[in-house]
């Protein structure tokens, strides 16, 4: 009788033994994957980053072109009025 409870004991220490092992072990692997999705999370943001500020350049370049309209339809009709001057003869 005394064999079978030792038998036990010693059976369930290696049974707790060999889940510490393997939960270590998964919560390293879980570790080692959160670093690497993060660092795949931060180069994305970075390139997101980079996006936006490409495109919020262009957007003030053509917003600079849109200001730039009205004035030059404006001088395009002083010019249309000298040719008009010219052509009729003043």
């Amino acid at each position: 009788m005394e064999t079978a409870i030792w038998v036990a004991i010693i059976g369930g220490v290696v049974t707790i033994i060999v889940n510490v092992i393997t939960i270590v072990s998964a919560n390293n692997r879980t570790r080692q994957d959160i670093k690497t999705e993060q660092k795949l999370q931060e180069e994305r943001m970075k390139n997101v980053i980079d996006k936006v500020s490409e495109l919020s350049t262009e957007v003030k370049a053509h917003n600079e072109f849109g200001r730039q309209i009205p004035v030059m339809v404006e001088q395009i009709k002083v010019i249309n009025h000298r040719l008009d001057d010219l052509e009729r003869g003043r």
